[in-house]
This record gives C-alpha cells, sequence and structure tokens, in this order.
C-alpha cells in the first residue's frame, strides 16, 4: 500500500523550529528514523497512522503536514511568540509549551468574543525598562503594585486585583 506524501519543506522548517535532529523527532513520535528519513526526502509516503503520530509529537494536526505550501512563518506564530521562542531554554519541550500556550489563548480571546459582556479589562499596565533585566523589570512591577515586602498571599491578591489584573 503507498503511502501518503510529507510535504518535506514543512517537515524540515519543523526540525529547524525545534531543534531536533530526524532522530530525535522518530524517537519522540515512536516512529523508526527510516521512516522519518524517507518522508523529509519526499520519498515513499507514511501511513496515516505515522503521519498522526508525527504531527502528534509537534503539536500540530495531520493537515500540516500534508498540505502542499512552504511555511509561511509570519503567519505561523505571533511576535510574542517568536520573541519569547528566542528566549533561553531553547528547547523543544519549551517551544511545544510556548505553542500550547499561544492555542489556548486564541482559544481564550474567542470566548471574549462570544459573550460581549467578558470583554477583557483595560489596564494600563507599567513601563518595563528595555533589555533583559528581570531584575529591574521585576522592581518596576513591584513599584506599580505599591509592594512594600513580606505582604501575604491574600494581600498580594489584594493588590493585583486593585489593578484590574485578575
Amino acid at each position: 500500500m503507498k503511502g501518503l506524501a510529507v510535504n518535506p519543506v514543512r517537515l524540515q522548517w519543523c526540525l529547524r523550529h525545534y531543534c531536533l535532529t530526524l532522530e530525535e523527532l522518530a524517537k519522540r513520535a515512536g516512529l523508526k528514523p527510516a521512516a522519518v528519513q524517507r518522508a523529509s526526502e519526499d520519498g515513499p509516503g507514511l501511513t496515516a497512522r505515522e503521519i498522526y503520530a508525527l504531527a502528534h509529537a509537534l503539536d500540530f494536526n495531520t493537515s500540516f503536514f500534508v498540505g502542499k505550501r512552504g511555511v509561511p512563518d509570519d503567519e505561523l506564530r505571533v511576535p510574542q511568540f517568536r520573541a519569547a521562542g528566542g528566549q533561553p531554554p531553547h528547547t523543544t519541550d519549551m517551544l511545544l509549551l510556548l505553542k500550547r500556550v499561544e492555542n489556548h489563548r486564541e482559544y481564550f480571546r474567542g470566548l471574549f468574543e462570544d459573550f460581549p459582556a467578558l470583554q477583557p479589562r483595560k489596564t494600563a499596565y507599567p513601563q518595563l525598562p528595555a533589555g533583559d533585566g528581570y531584575a529591574a523589570k521585576a522592581k518596576a512591577v513591584r513599584r506599580w503594585l505599591r509592594l512594600r515586602g513580606g505582604e501575604d498571599f491574600a494581600a498580594l491578591r489584594k493588590k493585583v486585583e486593585a489593578k484590574d489584573v485578575l
């Protein structure tokens, strides 16, 4: 039986994006490395079960791998994902987690569209300093919340709710 053809451009993009080798992807998907190698070289196709395992391992649907076009980077990820994806640790599991968070974010936004009474709150967030200075950013947030230090959880929650964040 002839299998389904996998788009090798999309498969190679996944390998680059998630920093995986063919062997690592095969192990993650529970497939033989030779099958994944064949798919990456536009060789004989994979079975539907193998494509499903491949898609499930990378948190895509099966139609992603059998699509004919290439991968439009700008349409696949929002800027926040691309920025967070560039931060260490740059591991496959971290990138998959970020992808799941992004998917849930879209689902959450869809709920607001369905229920106009649940419109997101308009909150003026603090101006954070540019760069990777996490300590400076944390200090700005503590100043914005007017934290003095030593507050218990209930007090912290009240301050966050007062800023209309929760």
